[in-house]
């Protein structure tokens, strides 16, 4: 007997299913509500009534009969069409699955589901089916995997091909979308008959479905070059009875993303599947998840996190030691463990502890990503959540906010403050107010604080009881895994309310020789280079590493558009979610003809644009519209304060200023003196942009500008003016400029160029004085 033979003639006795599309859980397509106007295809059973039963549809018998009935409306609207010689079923543009109902009382042992299909394309085909359940059990079990499939990857041989699934615990009790039974998760292919029965085919059937279906012999459609990582996330699970069923998805989808030219796959790892029962761990539900890698050919990126309210065990959840971030907004309680809670430090370091005793040896890991708090995962307070987040524990209180008004953080925040003035009197002269005693100060709203400087030390404390955090989770993993390599998982855009600092978080992760993962990312280049670029500069300044990863869906053009901002970055990881990529015919497309473009790059870049820190905690003024709006003048790098004060400002020449501030006057006397030594500082000039200086108090003060080294550039107050004037400028000085909206160039240390056109006609632009012509929405490298 051979291997699939032997896998379809074992019974599985498993409940449940899960995947998680990008953060987006599968779960919501169960929300689904079909149209009310219902079309139904009906066609006959096949087989005699003494004989293993089994019913049959074709597409080419039309839309009526009378054993099978497919819906036709809601997130399974369908149209029959004719295609090379057949015709087939397949989804309209609005909807995503072919839905099944199969005669009353068809409840068999097991059911076995041949699929014909056009071979178009490239991904997989799936079923979802109602299994077999008790009454109260999850939804999702009414959507559970097909246990096996041979097959089912569409490989583009352009013939007519069979899948074969195999149910191991089908149910059947019409608890799917149009009281159905099972779904079809077609990709895009096109059906044109399929056969569902109690009884697995003829060997020669089987083989003849297994030789005409191998992809693993395939080889990768992307070819990625060495040093640098692409890693696919999603197909998560954190139901402890599903675990041999999650272990059979993975063997099917894995082997898919290594196709696509994935060198690893991510699997959230959280707590509460690890240590279910307190003090007692049992990593078999993620050993399942690490043996279908090995098996596969593909690296395991494990996203270790403690600390998000799905993550906590229940023991733990309904324990004392469970202490939620408190809003200063509401006063309330977030479900969300609080980072100052006096028992969370103990239960990070025992879950590292454990999570590398069991894995650290094992080979299989290419890098661990870490999950240290917020609604996520990420190095950041609660700012949304109650979507998937909520299934574990329910809804809980959550919004964007200052997440500071339980005990410990009360506590905290008085002794920071102790550290820092020493002396009441002191702080009494920063905050223009004087606290009776240290512990009557408590962490206040903006609007609610006493002064400007009160506001700032708020915000001050508040990051750096983040970056606190991230150190002891940095450094705990890198003495647990020594010699693994480890990123911080970071995201958001670094208002105050967030507690994220991009540039010390890099320097952190770089102290422990790791990197930073940052996941916001969308489809549109410029906005996604603005929000990323900041992890980029200051990892290669500090000597870290450094990923991105995209915040949800992204389309074809923002497939190219990841890739540029990746690689031009600098940067070592670029993270997807598989269904952006196999989502549509022309975002694979871009992915086959530019993935292999991600490369490990080494970019060299001479203009600076100076990062107004204090703006963005005074709220002054939209940074990141500025920001974006500047790399559609140049490649630039970003540097902070804190970079500044470690000396970055000295590997750049030009240096631009985006805003009038205010800047703390030491930040202010170190651009003086880097102007003064023959660089060039390039300033707005105009009513209103002014630069100004952080008193004391937190009073914003005129400042006088440097005497050399400065070219004021006069401009509106929309700043237009100023980008077409530094367009000139910085082209004078040797830096590429493409003049052209939605066109971007980067350049290297090799002396190679890249160049991105995300317009939708061709565009000619002007490098090392040669013209070269870029096709519409492509990637064009020049060496």
């Amino acid at each position: 007997m051979n291997t699939d033979e032997h896998r379809f003639s074992t019974q599985r006795r498993r409940e449940g299913g899960g995947r998680r599309e990008g953060k987006e859980s599968s779960k919501l397509c169960v929300l689904c509500v079909l149209c009310a106007s219902v079309l139904t295809l009906w066609v006959a059973p096949v087989t005699a009534a003494d004989a293993p039963k089994s019913y049959e549809w074709k597409a080419e018998q039309g839309l009526k009969n009378e054993s099978i009935r497919i819906p036709n409306g809601g997130d399974g609207e369908v149209e029959i069409v004719e295609l090379a010689g057949h015709k087939a079923i397949g989804n309209t543009r609005k909807s995503h699955y072919i839905y099944v109902d199969l005669p009353t009382g068809f409840e068999p042992a097991k059911a076995f589901v041949t699929v014909e299909f056009l071979d178009e394309g490239f991904g997989p085909i799936d079923i979802e089916y109602d299994s077999k359940q008790e009454p109260g059990a999850p939804l999702l079990a009414s959507y559970r995997h097909a246990e096996t499939a041979i097959g089912s990857v569409r490989m583009e041989s352009g013939t007519w091909r069979k899948a074969l699934f195999e149910l191991a615990s089908p149910g059947f009790k019409n608890r799917q979308n149009g009281g159905c039974d099972f779904r079809l998760v077609p990709g895009g292919a096109h059906i044109a008959s399929l056969r569902v029965s109690d009884a697995a085919p003829s060997a020669e059937e089987m083989e003849a479905i297994r030789k005409t279906g191998d992809a693993s012999a395939l080889p990768p459609l992307v070819s990625i070059p060495k040093g640098a990582e692409v890693t696919f996330g999603g197909h998560d699970n954190y139901d402890l009875s599903q675990t041999q069923n999650w272990k059979a998805q993975l063997l099917r989808e894995l082997p898919v993303l290594r196709m696509l030219g994935a060198t690893s796959h991510e699997t959230y790892v959280v707590w509460r599947c690890c240590e279910a029962q307190k003090g007692k761990w049992d990593f078999s539900h993620y050993d399942a998840c690490v043996e279908a890698h090995e098996k596969s050919g593909l690296k395991w990126v494990p996203f270790v996190i403690l600390g998000s309210s799905y993550t906590l065990p229940d023991w733990f959840y309904t324990s004392d030691e469970h202490v939620g971030y408190r809003c200063l907004e509401h006063d309330q309680v977030c479900d969300i463990q609080s980072l100052w809670a006096p028992s969370t430090e103990g239960h990070v370091k025992e879950f590292l502890k454990q999570f590398a005793k069991q894995y650290k040896d094992r080979g299989v890991i290419e890098s661990v990503l870490l999950g240290i708090t917020g609604n996520y995962g990420e190095a950041i307070y609660p700012a949304s959540g109650n979507d998937w987040t909520a299934d574990t524990h329910g809804k809980y209180h959550t919004h964007g906010g200052m997440w500071c008004g339980d005990k410990y953080a009360v506590v905290d925040f008085q002794k920071w403050l102790k550290n820092k003035y020493g002396e009441r009197e002191k702080l009494a002269a920063a905050w223009g107010t004087q606290p009776a005693k240290w512990d009557e100060i408590l962490p206040a709203k903006n609007e609610k604080v006493p002064s400007v400087r009160a506001w700032l030390d708020t915000v001050d404390w508040y990051r750096d009881s983040m970056n606190c955090w991230v150190e002891l989770w940095m450094k705990t993993t890198a003495k647990e895994m020594p010699g693994t390599e480890i990123y911080l998982c970071t995201g958001g855009h670094a208002p105050p309310e967030h507690g994220s600092e991009f540039g010390i978080q890099s320097k952190l992760a770089a102290k422990y020789k790791g990197g930073v993962r940052i996941t916001n990312e969308g489809s549109d280049y410029a906005a996604n280079f603005a929000i990323t670029r900041w992890v980029g500069s200051a990892s290669r300044f500090y000597g870290g590493f450094f990923g991105y990863e995209p915040a949800s869906s992204v389309n074809e053009v923002g497939i190219l558009a990841r890739i540029f901002n990746a690689t031009a970055s600098g940067a070592r990881q670029l993270h997807d979610y598989s269904n952006n990529t196999l989502g549509n015919q022309k975002s694979l497309a871009n992915w086959r003809k530019y993935g292999h473009l991600m490369k490990a790059r080494k970019p060299k870049i001479d203009v600076a644009v100076w990062y107004p820190n204090r703006m963005v905690d005074l709220r002054k003024g939209d940074v990141w519209k500025r920001l974006r709006d500047m790399r559609e003048v140049c490649d630039y790098d970003f540097v902070d304060d804190q970079m500044i004060r470690d000396g970055a400002l000295d590997k750049y020449k030009l240096l631009v200023c985006i805003s009038a501030g205010p800047y703390e006057g030491d930040i202010l006397q170190r651009v003086r003196e880097w102007a003064s030594e023959g660089r060039t500082l390039y300033i707005p000039a105009g009513s209103g942009l002014e630069l100004q200086s952080l008193s004391a108090d937190g009073k914003a003060v005129p400042v006088a500008l440097p005497k050399g080294g400065v070219q004021q550039i006069q401009t509106g107050a929309n700043l237009e003016d100023y980008w077409a004037g530094l367009r000139k400028e910085l082209a004078s000085n040797g830096v590429l400029v493409t003049g052209i909206r939605g066109v971007y160039g980067a350049v290297f240390e090799d002396g190679s160029v890249l160049l991105l056109n995300t317009t939708a006609s061709a565009q000619n632009v002007s490098v090392k004085g040669k013209a070269v012509e870029l096709p519409a929405t492509s990637i064009v490298e020049e060496p």
